[in-house]
């Protein structure tokens, strides 16, 4: 995943984060080498906070970081 892909996956993932009315969510984004994932979201409901691990091992396409973006 290249840098603009990144940014614009946080982009899609806020926008759907606001929409869905979860504001009150902390969310912090990482971009890691994941063997057989995508993405991965590991979050804590008493918290409020969220973790979004983003592949950089993956080749990604413009579609394939707006559709995992809102998945996640």
């Amino acid at each position: 995943m290249t840098k603009p892909q990144f940014n614009r996956f946080k982009k899609e993932f806020t926008a759907w984060q606001n929409r869905l009315g979860l504001a009150e969510y902390t969310v912090a984004f990482r971009l890691a080498k994941l063997e057989n994932e995508w993405a991965t979201c590991e979050a804590s409901p008493e918290g409020c906070i969220c973790t979004i691990t983003v592949s950089s091992a993956h080749k990604w396409s413009t579609q394939e970081v707006t559709t995992a973006a809102i998945h996640e």
